[in-house]
């Protein structure tokens, strides 16, 4: 019972201590608050803005069988709940097509004098066949064209696979045929070289052979960052607790 009332006795004295000092020295509370706010807004005008452009994809299950994922160095949000997501994600564990990214001459080009691991973030949702891929940069201008440049290249990295892979079987059935005296087999043959034949030019003149592009890389002038009033919010309120906490701690040694 003493304990309750000790316990009581120090939060009213608390209070009182801190209603004190805002009562007292309002006027420096007031000023520190104003001064914390404009270094604060002018700190928040020297950090680099971050522009957002997402599209989205809708990944065959054709495509993932045939096509061993691609993402690597890329920031994944959510799991893989299907064996499509799992492939796509899993496979990603190579560097080949980030690297072919990122030496691309037109992101180069669009980055400038700035460090592609600076200003570069670039994410995935997935939810079964559908993945939306979020690309930050500092312009939004910047942020939808290295986008589509990444969709480019996560297509020629699928379509250059599977264009070696068809060479290698056109190559192989020609030899065959050559060789082969049976007429029958000569047919068989025959047939199926012209149909990766026709695979292969179908193939060269596809649009988007991994995936259909459902939304294309938009332009959001809206920018993620900085968040100019959570960083004044939490610096005003930062100074406050300080500027309380060390009269406070004054009262309590008198």
């Amino acid at each position: 019972m003493n304990q309750m009332h000790k316990d009581e006795h120090e939060i009213k004295f608390v209070i009182d201590s801190v209603l004190k000092i805002v009562s007292e020295k309002k006027a420096k509370l007031f000023v520190g608050t104003l001064v914390t706010i404009i270094i604060s807004l002018c700190f928040s005008f020297l950090l680099k803005p971050r522009y957002e452009s997402n599209a989205l994809l809708w990944l065959e299950s054709s495509s993932v069988n045939a096509n061993q994922g691609i993402f690597n160095n890329v920031l994944i949000r959510g799991s893989a709940t299907t064996p499509e997501q799992e492939k796509f994600i899993v496979i990603s564990k190579s560097n080949l097509l980030f690297s072919e990214f990122k030496n691309d001459s037109r992101v180069k080009k669009i980055l400038g004098k700035n460090k592609f691991e600076d200003s570069v973030e670039i994410s995935i949702q997935s939810s079964g066949h559908q993945f939306n891929l979020t690309l930050e940069f500092l312009d939004p201008e910047g942020a939808s064209d290295l986008l589509a440049i990444f969709i480019d290249t996560i297509d020629d990295f699928y379509k250059t696979r599977q264009i070696s892979i068809l060479n290698a079987n056109i190559k192989f059935l020609g030899d065959q045929i050559a060789i082969e005296k049976n007429l029958n087999i000569v047919d068989k043959l025959t047939s199926l070289l012209v149909e990766k034949k026709s695979s292969l030019m179908m193939l060269k003149n596809d649009s988007y052979y991994a995936f259909e592009l459902i939304n294309p890389p938009n332009k959001n002038f809206t920018k993620t960052f900085p968040n100019r009033a959570l960083i004044i919010g939490v610096a005003s309120i930062a100074f406050i607790a300080i500027f309380l906490a060390a009269n406070l701690f004054l009262i309590v040694r008198k």
